[in-house]
């Protein structure tokens, strides 16, 4: 018979309430398969927030106790701060209901009150610890997250702990730093793949880093490693392993070299050998030899023989958990992910092997199985654990401080380059503004020692230029002056202002609500010459921080068709044993994880809640390797790659053939200089548009109003695009040719350079303009030159309302991210002037625009959109070539089909399909083309191109490529051919 307190911990309890019965839970898996019996009526349940989804009306919290999960809703007026209490425990009392949303039973909350977590505890007095554990970067091997280890580790009151991955490392940076901050010890090492030449096997060895001489010595083996990949498996020979092993501890391991000679009989003077090899051996608990299909005999028998031959040669044995998840509960979900990234050429086969992470009382009893001795359990589970963990050195893998390359007077040579290309646009006698814009980002860049960086970027562009193509830049490098006056960007930061290139005046204007483009043309008071104006009004510190901290990020957007060229410029500038292509590592993400959930426990009637649990679990796991698109890594000369970082082929794959760091760029960029060279179309158009017109993009007015109204109105164009759905007259042109550029364009219609850039940084930002900005400017509560569209916004305005520059610039930061705000920050904006709407306008933001990134697409944008207006065929030849990567001759030859086939791509021209979204922007595209007047030929075998779309008369010839399996290199093989039998045809007459 149950007794009354197992049902109050086992089941539930009920208790009267009112004229009902509240059902209280103790633990979620009691409730599972039993939401029926409960349906509408009050439950109370118990558990830990892991995630939470707000919706306009709701908090949908998601529970769970480790043993279940479910989906709590809370109306956002009645918790408003609880949704930011992840990983806090609260008691959920509601009612029961289903939510048609979710798809799921649901907790309608009426009462949250905080809860005591019973946690999971080590209560021994003296702790083990765990010198073998596998994170989420053993590929495809485990779901344990760093992080959760590490706050085990720390629950459980243990001092160390190390992580000893697959055949790399690449958690290292990021374990060190979050386990220092928990004030845990963080032991590097990791499980190699060891061929030894004697005997032809290949078996495991446990590797951990005792010092900074071990580390770069492990970096050597790692990148041997890969590059000696057999079947994806990077592979260190014996022989390599025994020069390196240099301030490395080498253990055992589990299915290695000892396990395999005793299974293989050797005798015990082999045996004793490989004992005498290693540092420390490494038993395990029995249930972790489970997928060996071991006899528990055996395993026994194993464990005393290689403990006193180890015991009489004096090595230290230990016992290590071979943790691949958290809690014995967790192998199911490790089983999921196995599943779920098996394929039928290579199947993968579940795990039996128990491998949570144990405490230390859990650990002694396992070892106490095997050996039936109390001291022999407490010496292999705590006293060596802690002694091998004593001798390891506590070490940082960076000491966050850039190292960048030498260049002799950098400094010197920085401000000098400035000054003078200063002085060559504004005169000798500069004006104060501009001086002390120019200290001050020198200071920041000189006091850093970031001259460098910029003058490396500078060559690049140089580079670029002398090649005949222009350059972009991206990201907030557009907020510095000095990058501007080194040509790294078109983009002046400068308040808007008149400049005189005669006599040197220069008049900056009190309106910063417009561009300098945007300045009426008048005439110097000087000299009588027309003025030139410029200046965008961006602040520096979004650049470089507050206080310049921050390492200068200078991204340049380059011609696709040079791309790999400044790639090599620089491996040639610094050293290809100095210059590598970053690495990157892909993991699975949480869709994939939420698939290979609900197809694994697809038999199961699962809550919602539990399956996004279990999808949290196999998140981030692992899968493979690769390159940066576009960051390559500087070593300076006087370092060693193996100073910060092992190498490796991108994949593990020598086929691919590119070398790549073994860390990826993010774990680097504090240390190494980053250098991004970024692919992009824009330069790309404006070299081919200045080759087919002889128009010079640099001699284009950025004043011309006729090209600004294409940005909101067909009218300049001369054509009526409304059965194509179309306003305005931008298809085509980069950076607003997409469906969802032209209706942030239709519903601003910029008027102003300066909305333009607005409106761009509008489209860019995440849950800024729809559902926020657009509601307040609609209803008239403010204009859209009030509502923040990019990040520099909230800097300049809240300065403005009043807020202290510094607590300004953190909310900036914050916002842009979509972070929340500390409820210091939120008590500054409320006593500030700022108005009522404002910081819930902030607080729906998740992602932020720099200005100078928009202002220079715009730049890009607008240069292009000239050659549209005034040399209409060449544009269309140009993007054509460009762009239209998908392309039906057959279609686009028969206007009635081409807009029968526009209208039925709309439906879904919002939906993220490349192809379709590319092949709708071209059919657009080419119905604009026809109505201006313009046609296509179709292609020739003799006539036509291999990729350019030539001008014939009024036509646009198309080229060989767009037709039906003829690729590129057939098109160049048929171009050949034709030449030749051109060129024989000539000599024949």
């Amino acid at each position: 018979m149950t007794s009354w307190v197992e049902l109050c911990i086992i089941i539930y309890i009920r208790i009267p309430k009112g004229g009902g019965s509240m059902y209280f839970f103790e633990s979620l898996l009691d409730i599972k398969g039993r939401e029926e019996e409960f349906f509408n009526k009050e439950i109370s349940i118990k558990g830990q927030i892991f995630h939470v989804n707000e919706s306009k009306d709701f908090y949908y919290l998601f529970v769970s106790d480790y043993s279940y999960s479910f989906l709590c809703k809370s109306e956002s007026g009645k918790t408003p701060r609880t949704g930011s209490r992840k990983g806090e425990w609260f008691r959920f009392e509601g009612v029961l209901e289903y939510d048609c949303e979710m798809g799921s039973y649901c907790l309608k909350v009426n009462t949250i009150k905080a809860a005591v977590h019973l946690s999971w505890h080590d209560l021994s007095v003296e702790k083990r610890v765990e010198l073998h554990a596998h994170s989420k970067m053993s590929s495809k091997l485990s779901i344990l997250g760093m992080e959760e280890l590490v706050d085990a580790v720390s629950s459980f009151g243990q001092k160390a702990v190390a992580i000893t991955d697959n055949e790399n490392v690449q958690i290292i940076p990021y374990f060190y730093e979050y386990a220092k901050r928990k004030g845990i010890k963080a032991i590097f090492g990791c499980e190699l793949n060891v061929h030894d030449e004697r005997r032809g096997i290949v078996k495991h060895v446990n590797v951990l880093v005792k010092n900074k001489e071990g580390l770069k010595n492990l970096y050597k083996i790692i990148s041997i490693s890969h590059m000696n990949v057999v079947n994806k498996s990077a592979i260190i020979s014996l022989s390599d392993l025994k020069n390196l092993r240099k301030g490395l501890l080498l253990g055992s391991s589990l299915d290695g070299f000892l396990l395999y000679s005793y299974l293989n009989k050797y005798s015990t003077n082999d045996l004793k050998e490989w004992i005498t090899f290693f540092d420390y051996i490494e038993l395990f608990p029995m249930n972790c030899y489970n997928d060996l299909c071991l006899e528990k005999g055996k395993i026994i028998d194993y464990s005393r023989t290689v403990y006193e031959i180890a015991k009489d040669v004096r090595k230290p044995v230990v016992m290590s958990g071979d943790v691949h998840y958290l809690r014995e509960e967790d192998r199911e979900y490790l089983n999921a992910m196995i599943v779920g990234t098996s394929t039928k050429s290579k199947p993968r086969k579940t795990v039996r092997s128990v491998n949570y992470f144990r405490s230390t009382s859990q650990m002694y009893d396992e070892a106490f199985e095997i050996f039936k001795k109390r001291g022999i359990a407490k010496e292999i589970v705590v006293k060596n654990t802690n002694k091998i963990a004593g001798e390891i050195e506590e070490l940082a893998p960076f000491d966050f401080k850039l190292k960048a390359p030498y260049i002799p007077s950098a400094d010197q040579n920085l401000r000098d380059i400035v000054y003078s290309n200063a002085k060559k646009r504004y005169g000798e006698k500069l004006h104060r503004i501009i001086i002390d814009r120019i200290e001050k980002e020198l200071k920041s860049i000189v006091d850093n020692g970031y001259a460098v960086i910029f003058l490396i970027s500078a060559d690049m562009v140089e580079k670029s230029l002398e090649m005949g193509y222009p350059i972009g830049s991206r990201g907030s490098v557009g907020s510095s002056l000095v990058a501007f006056l080194l040509g790294i960007t078109e983009v002046n930061p400068l308040p808007p202002h008149y400049f005189c290139e005669s006599c040197g005046f220069i008049e900056f204007v009190e309106n910063l609500n417009l561009s300098g483009f945007d300045l009426k043309e008048k005439s110097c008071p000087n000299c009588g010459a027309i003025l030139n104006s410029d200046g965008h009004n961006i602040r520096f510190e979004v650049f470089m921080g507050y206080s310049g901290e921050k390492i200068p990020d200078i991204d340049v957007n380059f011609s696709a068709e040079i791309f790999t060229d400044i790639q090599r410029f620089l491996e040639e500038k610094f050293g290809r044993n100095y210059c590598y292509k970053a690495g990157t590592i892909s993991t699975i993400s949480r869709y994939n994880a939420m698939k290979m959930a609900l197809n694994y426990f697809k038999d199961e009637d699962m809550n919602f809640a539990h399956l996004f649990w279990i999808s949290q679990k196999i998140k981030g796991t692992k899968l493979n390797t690769g390159q940066h698109p576009s960051a390559m890594i500087i070593i300076p000369q006087e370092y060693d790659v193996h100073d910060f970082t092992p190498y490796q082929y991108s994949a593990n794959s020598p086929e691919i053939g590119i070398v790549t760091t073994h860390y990826d760029f993010k774990a680097l960029e504090n240390d190494l200089l980053k250098i991004d060279v970024l692919s992009h179309d824009g330069p790309t158009f404006l070299k081919m548009l200045k080759d087919l017109t002889g128009y010079d993009y640099n001699d284009i007015s950025m004043h011309d109003e006729r090209i600004l109204s294409l940005f909101s109105s067909t009218k300049e164009l001369g054509v009526d695009l409304s059965e194509i759905g179309t306003e305005i007259g931008t298809l085509g042109v980069p950076e607003v040719w997409t469906p969802f550029s032209h209706k942030m364009l239709t519903e601003t219609k910029p008027e102003t350079f300066y909305d333009l850039c607005r409106t761009n940084s509008l489209a860019h930002g995440t849950d800024i303009w729809f559902n926020n900005a657009r509601e307040i400017v609609l209803k008239n509560v403010a204009g859209i030159d009030q509502i923040v569209s990019c990040r520099d916004d909230i800097l300049t305005t809240l300065e403005y309302f009043g807020v202290e520059p510094k607590t300004a610039f953190m909310v900036m930061e914050k916002v842009r991210k979509g972070k929340e705000l500390t409820e210091k920050e939120l008590k500054a904006i409320d006593d500030s002037e700022a108005p009522e709407w404002y910081l819930d306008s902030l607080k729906k933001i998740h992602y932020l625009f720099p200005k100078a990134h928009a202002v220079a697409y715009m730049i890009m944008a607008y240069k292009i959109a000239f050659y549209k207006l005034y040399y209409p065929l060449e544009f269309y030849s140009v993007y054509f070539t460009i762009r239209a990567r998908f392309f039906d001759i057959d279609i686009i030859m028969d206007e009635d089909l081409t807009v029968k086939t526009i209208k039925k791509l709309s439906k879904n021209e919002y939906q993220h399909n490349y192809e379709e979204s590319n092949f709708y922007s071209t059919l657009k595209t080419a119905y604009e083309m026809r109505k201006r007047g313009f046609g296509f030929l179709r292609p020739d075998l003799y006539k036509s191109e291999a990729k350019l779309f030539k001008i014939e008369g009024e036509y646009l010839r198309i080229p060989l490529t767009k037709v039906r399996n003829i690729g590129s290199k057939n098109a160049q093989r048929i171009l050949k051919e034709r030449g030749e039998a051109t060129q024989k045809t000539l000599l024949s007459k």
